[in-house]
């Protein structure tokens, strides 16, 4: 019986997402996960819509509203994420939420812990880009994976390759990688921003010059894109 109701029941349209939206501009976020959560009860979510509630609750978890329910805001991401992954474990757009919501987790644990949560988002970045190698998210957190990898100490970078059986010594060489694999497939400032971070780790300032002099004229859309742009802008006035 059970069975026969979930196939008769129609699958959640894209415009409970868009009323989502409306309710946040008005009403702020926590009311929007209300009204998204209601809305769901009624229709059955697919890998997408769960992927986009999943991320709503991480961001609310990042927003200083939800601060003081952050655990259960994070928790709910992780239930809608595993939720998407259960309905199809091969797809790429369900193993990059789960990857977002374990490096979303991250901050939360000690340095050990750290390390086991770090190599569940390269873990579940890395089965997005075997599922769908042209996913340009999953490449920007494999290319911040790397990154975070490359930036930290000898010790610290010991203890992550012994947890994590991660090439150490290449992980520069693959976070320079992703990055411009995320950029190829999507010019965003996000994926500007963090190639020429990259190339200028790598000495680079010419690629990286005219990356963000590129990235300075674009339309930011949210508050980490204005941040971007902020540390492009600041990063060109020093490197003249």
């Amino acid at each position: 019986m059970i069975w026969i109701l979930l196939v008769l029941m129609s699958s959640c349209p894209d415009s409970f997402l868009d009323e989502a939206d409306r309710v946040r501009s008005t009403q702020g976020r926590i009311q929007e996960m209300r009204v998204l959560e209601a809305r769901m009860r009624g229709c059955e979510p697919s890998v997408p819509f769960l992927a986009q509630v999943a991320n709503r609750y991480i961001e609310l978890s990042e927003d200083p509203v939800g601060r003081a329910r952050r655990a259960s805001w994070l928790e709910s991401g992780f239930a809608n994420a595993r939720r998407a992954l259960k309905q199809n474990p091969n797809s790429s757009v369900a193993n990059e939420i789960m990857a977002t919501a374990f490096a979303a987790k991250l901050n939360q644990s000690g340095l050990m812990g750290q390390v086991r949560l770090a190599d569940s988002v390269r873990i579940y970045a890395q089965a997005a880009v075997d599922a769908d190698p042209r996913n340009p998210t999953a490449h920007h957190i494999l290319g911040r994976w790397y990154s975070e990898l490359s930036n930290l100490g000898w010790v610290t970078s010991l203890l992550a390759g012994m947890a994590t059986e991660a090439d150490v010594s290449k992980a520069s060489e693959f976070a320079m990688m992703h990055f411009q694999l995320a950029f190829r497939l999507d010019a965003s400032i996000q994926n500007r921003y963090w190639l020429g971070r990259s190339l200028d780790r790598a000495g680079d300032k010419r690629q990286t010059r005219i990356l963000y002099e590129a990235g300075i004229t674009e339309s930011a859309t949210t508050d980490a894109e204005k941040r971007m742009q902020a540390d492009m802008r600041t990063w060109l006035r020093q490197n003249r």
